[in-house]
């Protein structure tokens, strides 16, 4: 499938946005990439479109809650913690695997072929058939990922930093938006903002560097402190391994050269990001904020 074949796909799937349409079943005879006429118009970014739309609340209450059966999941792995069977952990590493590919096509503004072909003609997929697509390597290796969370001791530390909340309540925020359509994390808990890296190893120092200039430019980014960050940290999913640092240390560690020279080149650098996020059509909350 060619990139314009991707894009055409993902306009197609536009005409499924309309939230007056989501009392009655979508015109699927040419499969859920051919959907649209010639009332669509030609969005910027379709795949962006459906997560302000009411589609996938709608498919979430129609479809997932069912196909997903939501009470069992409640049941096994209620917000907050790790599933207390390795099946109810592979049912939600199913899950993630069939939403990764719709968030893929938030992030990229296409669908990869994976994706894509299971919504292709003449298939009309359900829940049962997106979760039965996870390959089952991919299921496995989720799972014993989830697993190191347990051996490792991390959800006790991540639910240290979050407060320690009450059975059954969440431990942070997935993905908090810093620039919409821009930049985005990976996990929020407490006050921790956290990069999750699945890589074998650590032997190239730029790399490294690079991951921790950007925990700093997130943090930057949340100039009226929405999320209150005070500490950053990497989470390494394959060892179990998390490392945190306090945001101020973190910051004089990297730019060496006390407060005034952090402010400085945060002031700097948050002109350079307003012109670059501008460019790239987006827009940088900060700006127009008293």
């Amino acid at each position: 499938m060619t990139d314009a074949e991707r894009e055409r796909g993902l306009i197609q799937l536009s005409s499924l946005l309309d939230s007056v349409r989501l009392d009655r079943e979508p015109d699927d005879s040419a499969g859920y990439l051919d959907l649209l006429g010639e009332e669509a118009g030609q969005p910027r970014t379709p795949a962006q479109r459906a997560m302000r739309s009411s589609l996938v609340a709608a498919v979430y209450q129609r479809g997932w809650r069912s196909g997903l059966n939501v009470a069992y999941i409640e049941r096994h792995c209620p917000p907050g913690q790790l599933a207390d069977t390795r099946g109810a952990e592979a049912g939600i590493a199913r899950a993630c695997w069939t939403l990764a590919g719709w968030e893929e096509a938030y992030r990229a503004g296409q669908l990869s072929d994976d994706t894509a072909k299971l919504y292709r003609a003449p298939n009309t997929p359900t829940v049962e058939s997106l979760l039965a697509a996870a390959p089952g390597h991919a299921v496995d290796e989720l799972t014993d990922l989830a697993g190191q969370l347990r051996t490792g001791g991390i959800i006790e530390r991540l639910r240290a930093a979050a407060g320690d909340p009450a059975p059954g309540q969440r431990l942070g925020v997935a993905a908090p938006v810093f620039v919409p359509h821009w930049a985005d994390g990976d996990l929020l808990v407490g006050d921790t903002l956290l990069d999750c890296k699945t890589v074998v190893s650590l032997r190239d120092p730029a790399k490294v560097t690079t991951w921790l200039f950007q925990l700093l430019s997130y943090a930057w980014l949340d100039v009226t402190d929405h999320f209150h960050i005070r500490s950053v940290g990497l989470y390494f999913a394959r060892h179990g391994v998390l490392v945190t640092w306090p945001l101020d240390e973190l910051t004089d560690r990297l730019l060496a050269g006390g407060d005034a020279a952090a402010s400085k080149t945060k002031e700097q650098w948050l002109a350079l990001a307003a012109r670059v996020i501008t460019a790239e059509g987006a827009h940088p909350p900060w700006i127009g904020v008293a």
